[in-house]
């Protein structure tokens, strides 16, 4: 039996890709052991090439009314294929010649880019319409910047074997564009995680509390952050202590430099911790963790630490309180009163809410067993019967529109792209060039940095 798991990056420098990613694969070894002949291989997803926007521009209104087809021609599929061999190369051949495909779609089911080029859903779509493989679709969030982008991502989704989505905003935006045959599994980075042999990030021997960037960080609202920070940091004499592994999010912590003035802070990196699990035991002995890294806060509160959230790039991070059955708002990065006012509330709820959100996480992870249950029933028997309530709840209520709806419709549009004859002739270009086929390559390798298991 071959798994092939699309889109993995548990080897790159991220930690929110490595612990969602890297969960996922020991999730499905314990799910499946027992499986005879079991194999398991991965896919990643490729770092973005100027072949994918330069495919966008010369070829995305025709992938993206494929995409949405739910029968798409033999032609389409043809030339849908040549476009995914050229971009994957001979790794391709993993997920054509495995008997079931493991799409993980992760955080990047969103932005309008991927809806017209084959960089994350040409490998998925070609398993499920052309080798007629089937698809289990897990591990992630749905969004979509429109209701036209909404009615694509139901078409690509609706031929896959299997749905599940890791998070209560992404389950009831699903099941209100028709994806009705759904499950909810929260995300794998909740899952238990075996403590990494290498050192780990240093706890301060003061109160602290941990502070992560955001993908929709401006100047403007780092500032707002940091005088949130900074008010924190006096209210309730708490060291901050700055996490990432996202170079972008590396500006936070040089305008903290900047304007936190005599305030002492720490700064914790993926430089020196390149491992999720190292920065674990920090973030579980912090008083509180800040920021709008989905991942950062998931991790948090697996350890049991209450999270004060900002935005993200998608509506992810609004689906973890609902679904934790917890109250965690999302706040806006400007609003200062705001922040603090949360900080004040998680802190002074103290070791009550940490036990609330043990047992919140202890639910989770009996759902995720129950998910490997049905994982491994559709892998030996083909079908799923009998799912549980707890991968099928009644849909949470959201507003609509959401207060940070803009923010993320900024975040995952498009650019404009060029004319399509002259995206062509770009195109036609640069497959002429003679590192077109290397860089290629390199766009698919993977870190040695931070391999995972």
């Amino acid at each position: 039996m071959k798994i092939c798991v699309l889109n993995y990056t548990g080897d790159r420098a991220n930690w929110g890709c490595q612990a969602t990613s890297r969960n996922l694969l020991g999730f499905l070894r314990s799910s499946l052991e027992g499986v005879p002949d079991l194999e398991i291989v991965t896919v990643p997803l490729p770092k973005t090439h100027p072949v994918d926007g330069l495919v966008a521009a010369a070829h995305g209104a025709s992938i993206r009314a494929m995409y949405a087809s739910p029968s798409p021609s033999a032609n389409d599929l043809r030339f849908l294929h040549a476009l995914t061999s050229e971009r994957f190369g001979d790794i391709l051949r993993e997920a054509e010649t495995a008997d079931i495909v493991v799409f993980q779609g992760e955080g990047t089911v969103g932005p309008q880019a991927y809806l017209r080029n084959v960089q994350l859903f040409g490998p998925p779509f070609l398993a499920a319409h052309l080798w007629q493989k089937p698809v289990l679709a897990v591990n992630q969030t749905l969004y979509a910047c429109s209701a036209a982008d909404a009615e694509v991502v139901a078409g690509i989704f609706g031929a896959f074997a299997l749905v599940a989505v890791r998070e209560a905003r992404s389950y009831a935006f699903a099941r209100g564009i028709g994806l009705d045959e759904l499950l909810l599994c929260p995300d794998m980075a909740f899952a238990a995680t075996p403590a990494f042999p290498g050192p780990p990030a240093p706890v301060p021997p003061v109160p602290y509390f941990c502070i992560s960037g955001s993908a929709v960080l401006t100047a403007h609202s780092i500032g707002s952050t940091l005088a949130a920070v900074r008010e924190i940091a006096g209210r309730h004499g708490l060291r901050p202590v700055f996490v990432f592994s996202r170079p972008a999010d590396g500006g936070i912590v040089r305008a903290a430099e900047r304007s936190l003035g005599g305030i002492p802070c720490d700064v914790v990196s993926s430089d020196e911790f390149g491992h999720f699990e190292q920065i674990l035991p920090l973030l579980a002995a912090a008083t509180l963790v800040l920021g709008g890294r989905y991942h950062t806060s998931i991790s948090a509160l697996s350890e049991g630490t209450p999270v004060v959230l900002l935005p993200g790039n998608t509506f992810k991070t609004e689906g973890l309180g609902p679904m934790l059955g917890l109250e965690f708002p999302v706040i806006s990065s400007d609003d200062v009163p705001g922040i603090v006012s949360e900080a004040s509330r998680l802190i002074d709820a103290g070791e009550e809410l940490r036990q609330r959100i043990r047992a919140a996480v202890r639910q989770i992870r009996s759902c995720q067993a129950r998910f490997g249950d049905i994982i491994r029933q559709f892998v030996t028997d083909g079908v799923v019967t009998g799912t549980p309530q707890c991968l099928t709840p009644a849909p949470s209520r959201f507003p609509e529109p959401g207060p940070h709806d803009d923010l993320y419709v900024a975040k995952n549009r498009a650019p404009r792209s060029p004319l399509a004859m002259l995206g062509r002739w770009q195109l036609r270009c640069l497959r002429q060039a003679t590192d077109f086929r290397p860089s290629l390559r390199a766009s698919m390798a993977r870190s040695e940095k931070a391999r995972g298991p």
